[in-house]
Order: C-alpha cells, then sequence, then structure tokens
C-alpha cells in the first residue's frame, strides 16, 4: 500500500510539473490543474510525514525531510511573485508589441463598431474566439466558427484579422477587445478559472482626474500615462485586484495619487 501511494504522488506531481510550461489553458483545464496541485501538494507532505514517523533508517528520515523543505521553498517561489507583477514585467518586455497590436488594430475597426477576440486552446490546438456589433448594434455577437463574412461590416477583411492573431502573438497575449471609438483593451492572461487580467491602452495621456479615479478603483491600477492594468473577475466572482498585490505594487513602483 505504501508503494502506491508513492507512486500516485510520484504521478501527480509529474502531472502538476506540466502547469509550469502551459501558457494558456481554458477555465476548465487551469481547475483541473489547480486540483491536482493541491491533491499533490497534501497527500505528498502526509506521505512525508508518515515516513519520518514509521521509517527507521536515519538516510530516509533525512532525505524525506529535504524533499518537504524543498517543496516549501518551491511554493514560496510560485506565489512570492503576484499576477500584477509578472503582468509588469510582461509589458515591459513586449511594450512596443502590445502597442502596435493596439494601434493596427483601432487603423482598419469602424470607429462605430466592437469587436472581441481571443485566442484558447481547444483539444490541444489553438483556437479563436470572435466576437462583434456592428454600429447599429448594442451588444456583441459571439461566433465559433464561420465568422468572416461579418468582418466587412466592421472595417476589417481577413488579412486585417490575420494580422490581429500575428500581432497578438509577438506581444505573446491571448486576445483584445475594442469598444467603438473607446481605448483598446489588450488581454494579457487568465491565471486561473475565467478571470482576465487585460492592459487598457489610452488614446491620449490621462490627467491627473483621471489616474487618481483608476487608483482608487478596486479593478485597475494605472502604471503609466497611457495604460492601465485592469483586472475583470468570473461571472460569479468580483473585479477585485488583491488588495496586497494592488498595495505592494504601488509601493514597489512608486505608484500614487497627483
Amino acid at each position: 500500500m505504501y508503494r502506491v501511494a508513492c507512486i500516485i504522488v510520484f504521478v501527480l506531481n509529474i502531472l502538476c510539473s506540466f502547469r509550469l510550461i502551459t501558457e494558456y489553458l481554458s477555465p476548465l483545464q487551469s481547475f483541473v490543474f489547480d486540483c491536482l496541485f493541491y491533491l499533490s501538494l497534501f497527500s505528498g507532505l502526509g506521505l512525508g510525514v508518515y515516513t519520518i514517523i514509521k521509517s527507521k533508517s536515519i538516510c530516509m528520515k533525512i532525505a524525506i525531510a529535504v524533499w518537504m523543505i524543498a517543496i516549501g521553498i518551491g511554493l514560496f517561489i510560485l506565489h512570492s511573485k503576484s499576477d500584477v507583477e509578472r503582468m509588469a514585467e510582461h509589458y515591459e518586455k513586449y511594450h512596443s508589441n502590445i502597442a502596435e497590436l493596439g494601434n493596427y488594430t483601432k487603423l482598419d475597426l469602424d470607429s462605430n463598431c466592437m469587436v472581441q477576440i481571443e485566442v484558447y486552446k481547444r483539444f490541444g490546438e489553438d483556437a479563436v474566439s470572435f466576437a462583434c456589433a456592428t454600429s447599429n448594434q448594442e451588444y456583441l455577437d459571439f461566433y465559433s466558427d464561420n465568422y468572416e463574412h461579418i468582418l466587412p461590416s466592421i472595417g476589417l477583411s481577413k488579412e486585417d484579422l490575420d494580422t490581429i492573431l500575428i500581432l497578438l502573438n509577438k506581444a505573446d497575449c491571448i486576445g483584445l477587445r475594442v469598444y467603438r471609438s473607446a481605448e483598446v483593451e489588450v488581454f494579457w492572461r487568465r491565471p486561473k478559472y475565467l478571470d482576465l487580467y487585460t492592459f487598457l491602452l489610452c488614446n491620449e495621456s490621462m490627467s491627473n482626474t483621471q489616474w487618481n479615479e483608476y487608483l482608487d478603483s478596486y479593478s485597475h491600477i494605472p502604471y503609466c500615462d497611457t495604460v492601465v492594468f485592469r483586472y475583470g473577475g468570473p461571472a460569479f466572482g468580483t473585479d477585485i485586484i488583491p488588495k496586497k498585490d494592488k498595495e505592494d505594487f504601488m509601493l514597489n513602483h512608486e505608484i500614487k495619487k497627483r
């Protein structure tokens, strides 16, 4: 029975390792990996404690203790950097590509229309979720497939869409959204389940009033004069950036009211 438990924990650890090298996950895949992670963590710790208590070998006890300490260090490293900090690192690395993506999309899109494009994994392959609204529509219509016929009505061509997808890939982002003549919102990541972190690209430099309004918002952090970090929660959750993450980020990057 003990050997079976060891094999199960080992397999769970191998499965969890795939989460670290997988960038884009569907909400269901993310949920499954998180469940596997916590199952692996607690079962591994339980097995380690049991081994230390029952084992008569000093070497085995030391090995298991070192392994448990390594798990603790790994967890600390994994959670020591917030999603907002990783988002800032991504923006600093790809800011020119993100700006190019936003400028290109607004150049061709009809200013009275709305569009939302997101790349996600479906059966291990890249798939595109496309939604748009023409000038006389109030809400987005979602298309799973066969949306090319609607592109001309919002000012885009198939070549424009292909270029947007290429620019998304260059910016290492998963999607974008443009509501009529408003700012371009570039989707960075869905860290878990249905939440979403995005870059809000302002049309012009923010005024001090706008900056302070974003700073007071629970779901926004102004990063520079033309970029705001935004968090959108799941359908049945709250649109709130974790308070500690926001406070630490503001302190580290000297972001304050104007």
